[in-house]
């Protein structure tokens, strides 16, 4: 009975561990309106999505969409799940600067954070 409680503390607690190499902060590097930081801890992740619109007369409405899931291995990489999505993530040792224009590169995760487009987030120091 004991070896059966062990297995499944190890079970339930794996989602927490699958994602350890990717602890820390990410944020995406954008001249645009949007921005996104991804934060990955031993057992949760936290995405926050920040954005705006302009309006009629130079009129600007500021919205944020936070959620809160977690995050654990999958057969191509990565899987953040959150209560209204899921989706697969990539991550890079050395993920390039030259997509928002940059020289050099540092770690990064990819993902399709906006349906239909690759988003590209650098973790912070």
């Amino acid at each position: 009975m004991m070896k059966f409680v062990l297995f499944l503390l190890l079970f339930v607690s794996f989602s927490g561990w699958s994602c350890e190499r990717l602890i820390g902060t990410y944020k995406s590097v954008s001249e645009t309106h949007w921005n996104f930081e991804l934060r990955i801890t031993a057992d949760s992740a936290f995405l926050k999505y920040t954005d705006y619109v302009s309006g009629v007369k130079d009129t600007r409405t500021d919205y944020t969409v936070e959620s809160e899931g977690y995050c654990e291995i999958s057969d191509n990489g990565y899987l953040l799940v959150f209560a209204h999505r899921s989706f697969e993530i990539t991550y890079s040792k050395q993920l390039t600067h030259s997509f928002f224009g940059g020289k050099g590169e540092s770690e990064g995760i990819s993902g399709e954070f906006i349906e239909g487009q690759i988003v590209h987030l650098w973790k912070g120091k």
